[in-house]
């Protein structure tokens, strides 16, 4: 059976939520990473511009739904995305700056 890769980041998170809500309800971790590095490979193979920020947006929602291990996934693939070598360490503390748990 031959599947369709998502084309768009929406597709992508809605159909790991689907995953979890209703095939899986506890997927192993493992199984959220390929997902989360599946979804971003296709992307980038369909030309998709992946926007760091957006994902991270996306990775904060999926925490706030109850879907931890969904955003552990996002957030360990796209942390490092379109960030130079010597500019991570900043970008980061940036990063754990923002966070808001409230």
């Amino acid at each position: 059976m031959k599947t369709t890769r998502p084309k768009c980041q929406v597709v992508c998170i809605s159909s790991s939520h689907v995953n979890k809500c209703f095939i899986s309800p506890n997927p192993p971790p493992s199984n959220l990473f390929r997902f989360a590095r599946v979804a971003l490979s296709s992307l980038k193979a369909n030309m998709v511009d992946i926007k760091r920020e957006e994902w991270i947006q996306d990775a904060e929602d999926c925490e706030k739904a109850g879907s931890t291990e969904t955003c552990r996934a996002l957030i360990t693939h796209v942390i490092g995305l379109n960030i130079e070598d010597e500019d991570k360490v900043h970008t980061w503390t940036e990063d754990a700056d923002a966070v808001s748990y409230g």
